[in-house]
């Protein structure tokens, strides 16, 4: 009896480390089947736990006063206006934009749709940066596609299923992308970091070009280039506030600041190619 104890007590620990064994040893058709197929287990779960959230915040709104109703309503109908003044200056940019190209006989830009899917779930870990949305093959999401909100780019999607997707962040440290100050066509690195669970989010931008001024006083958008990625020119990164020399001497380099707003998302923009008749 004695001699069965340590066994027992030491059991569980054989069985993980079996389990561990035979999945190191499985074919990789088999490991992607098996975590594919456990990730649509879950699933329903998420998308149940975000879809009672969207309803407590439905009723938590039903059981304000009228008066802030009212006001709620004034305020928006104030912001659709100025946000109807601006759709009407971009149309007339997007007529002027695009008589320039037919005038120059220059290439159309890449066209996207715009799917909108909300987040479910996010595991914003030092190691892990990702979230998962509430849409995935059913919606015709594409593995690879860039996702962007308001304040800029959120990362591009990792990994599609049935009804989920999951989106790889900006913040994550295997996140890479080509990007470009706003104001300098030269093209320079943007890479993730370790992001703290509660910090201000964060990356890095590199290969950046010796005569690049940034101090606090001067700070520079940092945006997307269109060269070698999948995300289109121009979309907002972050702000850089200084830049020191690299390694090698001959780049510099800096931490980039990211919106606020991607600890918080509710909501993204998955960017799909436009079908071509």
């Amino acid at each position: 009896t004695l001699a069965k104890r340590p066994l027992n007590r030491y059991r569980p620990f054989l069985i993980l480390g079996l389990f561990i064994f035979i999945w190191k040893v499985a074919p990789k058709s088999v490991q992607l089947t098996l975590h594919k197929s456990f990730y649509e287990f879950q699933a329903p779960l998420w998308i149940g736990s975000s879809k009672i959230e969207d309803l407590h915040s439905y009723w938590s709104t039903r059981t304000n006063s009228e008066n802030k109703l009212i006001e709620a309503g004034i305020q928006l109908s104030r912001n659709n206006h100025e946000l109807r003044i601006q759709l009407d200056q971009v149309k007339l940019q997007q007529e002027e934009l695009n008589s320039l190209r037919s005038l120059h006989n220059l290439s159309p830009i890449n066209n996207y749709t715009y799917e909108t899917a909300r987040v479910c779930k996010r595991d914003l870990t030092s190691w892990w940066q990702e979230i998962t949305i509430r849409k995935g093959d059913n919606h015709g999401i594409l593995k690879n596609s860039p996702v962007i909100f308001a304040g800029g780019v959120v990362g591009k999607v990792k990994e599609t299923y049935e009804t989920t997707s999951t989106v790889l962040l900006i913040t994550s440290r295997h996140f890479r992308m080509a990007a470009r100050f706003e104001n300098d066509p030269r093209p320079v690195t943007y890479i993730g970091s370790i992001n703290s669970s509660f910090g201000n989010p964060k990356g890095i931008v590199r290969d950046a070009p010796s005569d690049v001024i940034v101090t606090q006083e001067k700070s520079q958008k940092l945006v997307s280039s269109g060269l070698g990625s999948i995300f289109p020119e121009g979309i907002n990164i972050g702000t850089v506030h200084y830049l020191e020399p690299g390694t090698n001497g001959l780049f510099k380099a800096g931490k980039v600041l990211l919106d606020k707003r991607l600890l918080y998302l509710k909501e993204v923009s998955v960017l799909l190619p436009k079908k071509t008749k």
